[in-house]
């Protein structure tokens, strides 16, 4: 058929990249989030496999995965810590943080949250939207995080893409659902191997097991499509295209004076998507079935094509010193500007040590720099030298020697440095320039613990270790706390919930 086109998923262009190569317009800091088990690891693993990144996807309940790496995820077959991985797609460099979906460990989410640029929502298509992914969304709008939807499980018997657009606009109700695809079920609805792209009017079929090879067709040639279906199609696309004249001016008066809708390009749908989607205006929402291996693929697109770049997100603003005289100032971005990056998360390695994971918003972050590390809570200033930046990929490093502003790495040798830690280059990179110092990045506010058990060490010869391990943890994890009960002497161990402590004492 001279009008369809096969290609590959993992094609040149969307080959893997051992080191961020792109320039910042090409950069994306995408978190995954979700209720617990609605797919995000899952969807996260299709992704580094049609990448290029990895050869074969892995697999949550045999713990063979690339970012749900520790022992006890691997033996829950949940999600526990934030991990992050990197890839290429389209020319584009995505940092990918997939985060937990159980309560217990929204924390996690809370931490990677604050340093993305836009996120893609995993929601379960029997289900619909569900109590951690309300807490999730509050997350994201508390920090004003652009995001879109992948409705997953399409081939599970009574999936529903009209209940799962319902639940959004019933719980999620900041920003309007732009539904830009519709899936093609089987007669048994238990079977996905299509989907209707509303932009293009396009049908999008999977024609092999791994998903690896797709074909498109326009609607009017593609087979497998009744006249119902079609028509189900244009009644969508029209939804979609008034939905967007209500909410963005420039396409309104594009749809106004359009003769027919079917002159309207898809580029200017896609235009018009982009900008209700950068403001927070709306949210994009996709199909797909992540463990059969359908609709993974245009869901990287899409990222790629509506979520922004660290140059588009509003600019941080760096608090001052008082005594400076000088107003909160907003953070230029760029390469070439003063460093200022946030360590938002620190874990220790048995082999490495202490791992602080950095987003870069201003400036360069080069291997044997100097640089300041200031606490958000005093203040108080320390000098550190940078011994390595890392990549991760999961358990997977690659060394980089440059980390430019828009990307998120991990760095050695930050021995003083603790969660929400600003590191800058601000005046200069001696020790007796500490006192220069005079802005920093705000920090976040950690939710009070909710859940308490006593902890006593084996024997006396014991308690430094244990009071070792616990300082190790509180550093690792902000939201456990160390109390002493005053009437009854014993220590407490408070966390977010009961799996939350049972996880930290294995």
């Amino acid at each position: 058929f001279s009008s369809a086109s096969s290609f590959f998923a993992s094609s040149s262009s969307s080959s893997s990249r051992s080191a961020p190569s792109a320039a910042a317009d090409r950069i994306r800091n995408i978190g995954i989030i979700a209720h617990v088990d609605a797919g995000k690891t899952t969807t996260t693993e299709r992704m580094l496999f049609y990448s290029g990144k990895i050869k074969r996807p892995g697999d949550v309940d045999t713990g063979t995965t690339v970012t749900d790496f520790l022992d006890e995820e691997r033996k829950r077959g949940i999600t526990i810590q934030s991990a992050c991985t990197s890839f290429g797609w389209q020319k584009h460099d995505i940092n990918i943080i997939d985060t937990p979906g159980h309560v217990d460990f929204t924390v996690e989410v809370e931490r990677a949250v604050r340093v993305l640029d836009g996120a893609v929502g995993i929601i379960d298509a029997v289900a619909g939207v569900q109590a951690q992914t309300e807490t999730v969304w509050k997350q994201a709008d508390r920090y004003g995080v652009p995001r879109m939807v992948f409705i997953n499980k399409m081939d599970r018997e009574d999936a529903s893409v009209d209940a799962c657009i319902a639940s959004i606009r019933e719980k999620l109700p900041l920003s309007r659902p732009l539904l830009i695809q519709l899936p093609v079920l089987g007669s048994s609805r238990s079977k996905l191997d299509s989907i209707i792209d509303l932009r293009k009017m396009e049908c999008v079929t999977w024609t092999s097991e791994e998903g690896d090879i797709m074909e498109v067709r326009p609607l009017s040639e593609a087979a497998n499509l009744d006249a119902e279906a079609k028509e189900n199609a244009a009644t969508a696309r029209s939804e979609l295209l008034e939905s967007l004249a209500e909410i963005d001016d420039e396409f309104c008066e594009l749809f106004l004076t359009s003769d027919h809708s079917d002159q309207i390009d898809a580029a200017d749908i896609d235009t018009a998507i982009r900008r209700a989607t950068l403001g927070l205006l709306a949210m994009p929402i996709l199909c797909g079935a992540s463990l059969r291996n359908r609709g993974v693929q245009p869901l990287l697109d899409s990222i790629c094509r509506y979520l922004p770049s660290p140059t588009e997100k509003e600019p941080k603003v760096l608090l001052t010193k008082p005594e400076t005289n000088r107003p909160n100032t907003v953070l230029d971005k760029g390469d070439k500007g003063p460093l200022y990056a946030l360590a938002f998360k620190v874990t220790h390695d048995k082999h490495r040590g202490p791992l602080v994971f950095v987003r870069v918003y201003s400036g360069t972050l080069k291997v044997g720099s100097m640089v300041k590390c200031v606490s958000p809570i005093d203040q108080e200033v320390s000098t550190e030298r940078v011994q390595k930046i890392l990549q991760l990929d999961g358990e997977d490093v690659t060394e980089l020697k440059v980390l430019k502003s828009g990307n998120i790495a991990a760095l050695i040798g930050m021995k003083s440095v603790k969660t929400g830690f600003t590191i800058t280059s601000e005046g200069g990179g001696s020790q007796k320039e500490k006192r220069n110092v005079t802005s920093w990045l705000p920090h976040e506010e950690f939710m009070p613990p909710v859940f308490y058990c006593s902890i006593e060490a084996d024997s006396a010869t014991d308690q430094k270790a244990l009071e070792n391990a616990l300082e190790q943890l509180m550093l690792e994890d902000p939201s456990l706390n160390v109390d002493e009960d005053k009437e009854t002497g014993q220590t407490l161990l408070k966390g977010m919930g009961e799996l939350h402590l049972e996880v930290v004492h294995h």
